[in-house]
């Protein structure tokens, strides 16, 4: 069953109408039937307030489980950012790069580092990363990362940082002796060609964020943590690294 049939079949079974929907969501009927077609896919900001109304769970939804009707907390959000800060905070507890579990998930790395930065993963990428992480849906879909946790990786990434710094200047310092901390993924060159020095290895877009090397992603995250950190930073999205 697709999740328009399952919307469909719901909506029926508590007697409301695609005007009903549309009426709570605020979209037109016509967006509903799009939904009910499976031509448009059911977005995550959209998935709490569309359970509400059809009254069921995230996980009875996901699963497409038509049981019994649940009572739904109306005080429950959902928040982009303590999402996006609680698949960071996951992928890095189980110690992995983001192209890591870019194939053991089968989500594009490309596709993870955008998510890391902001964009909101689809439903189905979603699906993929709770069970990857052996976690029910709702549970992620509005996981929060405990004050605690927040501040032991603050703690770990202003060492990073400050070690990073310092290696940086101790190669300027000394004309080249050391090797660069970051090298992107042009072969050690930057968009002109030209090979990347200390000096330039700390940012390396437009918009000041790091981009992960192939090296990079290879290696434990413990010694990469700070890609992932400036880039979110950069953003203001998460209080892990303000």
């Amino acid at each position: 069953m697709s999740f328009g049939t399952y919307i469909k079949n719901r909506r029926i079974k508590l007697g409301l109408t695609q005007t009903d929907l549309a009426q709570f969501l605020s979209y037109s009927p016509q967006a509903i039937s799009r939904y009910e077609l499976d031509e448009v896919a059911v977005s995550l900001e959209l998935l709490s307030p569309l359970c509400k109304i059809l009254k069921v769970s995230i996980n009875d939804f996901i699963n497409q489980v038509d049981g019994e009707i649940a009572d739904i907390d109306e005080g429950i959000k959902f928040d982009l950012v303590k999402l996006i800060t609680a698949l960071i905070y996951l992928r890095r507890e189980h110690h992995l790069s983001q192209r890591q579990l870019a194939v053991k998930t089968n989500i594009p790395a490309k596709k993870i580092s955008k998510i890391e930065n902001g964009m909101a993963p689809n439903i189905d990428e979603f699906i993929a990363l709770a069970n990857f992480y052996n976690i029910s849906y709702e549970e992620l879909y509005y996981y929060e990362v405990s004050e605690k946790d927040i501040k032991r990786y603050r703690k770990k990434d202003n060492l990073t940082i400050s070690i990073f710094s310092t290696l940086s200047v101790l190669a300027i310092a000394g004309a080249g002796i050391l090797t660069p901390v970051f090298v992107n993924n042009n072969g050690g060159n930057n968009q002109d060609g030209a090979p990347v020095t200390a000096s330039e290895t700390v940012i390396t877009s437009e918009e000041g964020t790091i981009q992960e090397s192939s090296q990079e992603e290879d290696q434990d995250t413990s010694s990469t943590s700070s890609t992932a950190k400036i880039e979110i930073n950069k953003r203001d999205l998460l209080s892990f690294y303000k």
